[in-house]
C-alpha cells in the first residue's frame, strides 16, 4: 500500500510540474523510498572506477552530475573518492545535505556547468540523463570539465519510464512512451524514456571521447563507459591557463567554480570572488553576475545570477528568505 501511495505521489508530481527541477524538488523528501533500484546500478559504476583508480582514491576528484539526494556520492565518497555533487533540485540538495553534511554540493544546470575546465578526473551520471533534451550540449560540459585522460560513466540505458515503469520494445510499449512523452512535454517536463536515447548518446559520445564501451549493470540494463575526451583547440587553449589538475584539488572547492554564463565564452575565464561566505561574484569586467550561497550551497544558476547584476556588493543581502 505504501509503494502504491508513492507512486500515486511521482504521477501527481510529474502532472503538476512545469520543469524538471519543479518535480524533483517535489519528490526530493520520498526520493530514496521510490527508487532503490538504482543502487544496483551505482555499484557498476563503482566496479568500473575501483578498476581504474584503485589505491589513487583520495586523489582522484569525480564529479556526481544530477547527485539528487545523494545515494550515488555517498557511496563513492565511503570508498574513499573526493566527489562534489551537482544538481539543479534545491531541495534535493537540501535532503542531500541534512543526510551528509559533509558533501560539497552545488545548484547547477548540466547544460552550463560552473566548472573551470579540466577539473575533475572523472564524471559519473545516474538516472538523469533522461531529463537532458539535447545531449550532445551536455557531453560539450563533461568533455570540457574532465581531465585528457578522465572518465566519464553515464547510465542506465535504455531508461523507465518515470524512472521505474520498465515496457517492452513492442508496438504497445512504444505507444505508452509516445504518449507519456506527448504529456510530459506539454507541461515542460523532459523524460526521454524511449529506446533512442541509448542509440544518440552512444553516437554523440563516440564524437567525444576516444574510448567507450557499455557495460551490463542489472537485468536487461547497461552502463555507458567512456574515456579520455576530445578537447577542442579553445578548451585546450584555456587549460594551459587555468592551474593544473593537481593543484585544483588542493585548494577549496570555491575555487574550481566559475560564472556559468562566462565559463563557456571562449575569451573568458569566468573566476568568482566569494564575499562574506554568503556570494560569489564573477570578476569579469563586461558581466557582473552575483550567485547566493544558501546552506552552504552556491547557486549557480544562470538565471540566478541574473537577477543580481544591478545590485551593487554593498547592497547584497545576507540571506534570501524565500530559501
Amino acid at each position: 500500500m505504501t509503494k502504491i501511495i508513492l507512486w500515486f505521489k511521482i504521477i501527481w508530481a510529474v502532472l503538476s510540474s512545469r520543469s524538471n527541477q519543479a518535480f524533483y524538488d517535489k519528490i526530493s523528501t520520498f526520493y530514496d523510498d521510490v527508487y532503490v533500484e538504482h543502487k544496483v546500478h551505482a555499484e557498476t559504476i563503482l566496479h568500473k572506477l575501483n578498476e581504474i583508480y584503485s589505491g589513487r582514491e583520495e586523489e582522484t576528484l569525480i564529479l556526481d552530475l544530477g547527485c539528487g539526494t545523494g545515494m550515488m556520492t555517498k557511496i563513492l565518497s565511503e570508498k574513499g573518492f573526493k566527489v562534489v555533487g551537482v544538481d539543479i533540485s534545491f531541495s534535493s540538495l537540501c535532503v542531500h545535505q541534512n543526510h551528509y553534511p559533509k558533501h560539497d554540493l552545488i545548484q547547477a544546470d548540466a547544460n552550463f556547468l560552473p566548472i573551470a575546465d579540466g577539473s575533475f578526473d572523472a564524471v559519473v551520471c545516474l538516472g538523469v540523463w533522461r531529463h537532458f533534451p539535447d545531449v550532445s550540449k551536455v557531453l560539450n560540459e563533461v568533455s570540457r570539465i574532465l581531465t585528457s585522460d578522465g572518465t566519464f560513466i553515464v547510465g542506465y540505458f535504455p531508461p523507465a519510464m518515470a524512472g521505474s515503469i520498465e515496457l517492452s520494445q513492442n508496438w504497445w510499449g512504444k505507444l505508452l512512451i509516445r504518449l507519456y512523452q506527448l504529456v510530459t512535454q506539454t507541461l515542460g517536463y523532459i523524460d526521454r524514456a524511449d529506446f533512442f536515447l541509448e542509440e544518440e548518446t552512444v553516437k554523440m559520445a563516440k564524437k567525444k571521447f576516444t574510448i567507450m564501451q557499455k557495460l551490463e549493470s542489472g537485468f536487461n540494463r547497461r552502463i555507458l563507459f567512456t574515456k579520455n575526451p576530445l578537447k577542442s583547440r579553445s578548451i585546450e587553449a584555456k587549460n594551459d591557463i587555468y592551474p593544473k589538475n593537481k593543484e585544483i584539488k588542493n585548494t577549496q572547492m570555491h575555487e574550481i567554480l566559475r560564472c556559468p554564463h562566462c565559463v563557456t565564452i571562449d575569451e573568458r575565464m569566468g573566476h568568482l570572488k566569494l564575499i562574506q561566505n554568503n556570494w560569489l561574484i564573477c570578476q569579469e569586467s563586461e558581466c557582473g553576475r552575483k550567485y547566493p550561497i544558501q546552506k552552504s550551497i552556491p547557486l549557480l544558476l544562470r538565471g540566478e545570477g541574473e537577477k543580481w547584476i544591478s545590485v551593487s556588493k554593498e547592497n547584497l543581502p545576507d540571506t534570501l528568505s524565500r530559501y
